[in-house]
C-alpha cells in the first residue's frame, strides 16, 4: 500500500508546488493581480476537482477487472473514462467562460474581474487535459505504475517555473501576458503532463 501511496503523495505535493510557483511569480504584479489568480485557481480547481472526484471511480473498477484477469473490461473502463471526462469538459469550459460575469454581477470590483478573466480565459484550455489525466492516473493506479504520475509532476515544477517566467514577464521573445500568462503556462503544463503520461 505503501508503495502505491506514496508516489501518489508526492504527485499531489508537486501539484501543490506548482502553484505556489504560480503565486510567487504573479506575485511580482502586484496585489491585485495575485487576488485575481488566487481567486481565478479557487474557481478553476474547484470545478476540476469535482469532476476528477466522479472519474477516479475508474481506478478500483478496472483494479477489480485486472484482479480478476479480465483486462479487457478493464480497457472498457478506462475508455468510458475518457470519454466521461471528454464530456465533462464541455460544461466546465462554460462555466469557466462566464465565471467572471457572475463575479460582475454579484458585485465584485470590474478590475478584479477583469483579471481573472484573463486568467480564466488562459487556465481553462487546459480542463480537458486535466480531465483525461485523471483517469489516466486512475489507470496507473488500477495497474500498479504510480511512479510514473510522481516523475512527470515532479518534472513539472521547473518547467512551471519556466513557463511562468517567460509568459508572465514576456522573455525571450515572447509577449508579456501578465496574469494571463501564469494561467497559460498551467495549461500547457496540463497538456504536457497528459500526453506524457499517456505515452
Amino acid at each position: 500500500m505503501l508503495a502505491l501511496a506514496a508516489p501518489l503523495a508526492a504527485a499531489n505535493l508537486a501539484n501543490m508546488a506548482m502553484g505556489i510557483t504560480n503565486a510567487v511569480m504573479v506575485g511580482h504584479l502586484g496585489g491585485a493581480a495575485l487576488a485575481a489568480a488566487g481567486l481565478g485557481s479557487g474557481i478553476y480547481f474547484t470545478l476540476v476537482m469535482i469532476c476528477q472526484g466522479v472519474l477516479t471511480a475508474v481506478s478500483p473498477l478496472a483494479a477489480h477487472a485486472i484482479g480478476g484477469g479480465d483486462r479487457i473490461a478493464a480497457g472498457r473502463f478506462a475508455g468510458a473514462g475518457l470519454v466521461l471526462a471528454a464530456l465533462l469538459a464541455v460544461p466546465v469550459l462554460q462555466l469557466l467562460t462566464i465565471a467572471p460575469l457572475l463575479l460582475g454581477a454579484i458585485g465584485y470590483d470590474p478590475t478584479l474581474t477583469d483579471n481573472i478573466a484573463g486568467y480564466l480565459g488562459a487556465i481553462r484550455w487546459g480542463a480537458p487535459a486535466f480531465l483525461v489525466s485523471a483517469v489516466l492516473r486512475a489507470m496507473l493506479s488500477a495497474t500498479g505504475r504510480p511512479r510514473v504520475i510522481m516523475v512527470v509532476m515532479l518534472c513539472g515544477i521547473p518547467a512551471n517555473a519556466a513557463l511562468n517566467w517567460v509568459l508572465i514577464f514576456g522573455h525571450l521573445g515572447f509577449p508579456t501576458l501578465g496574469i494571463a500568462g501564469s494561467g497559460g503556462a498551467t495549461a500547457a503544463i496540463q497538456w504536457t503532463t497528459m500526453l506524457i503520461v499517456a505515452g
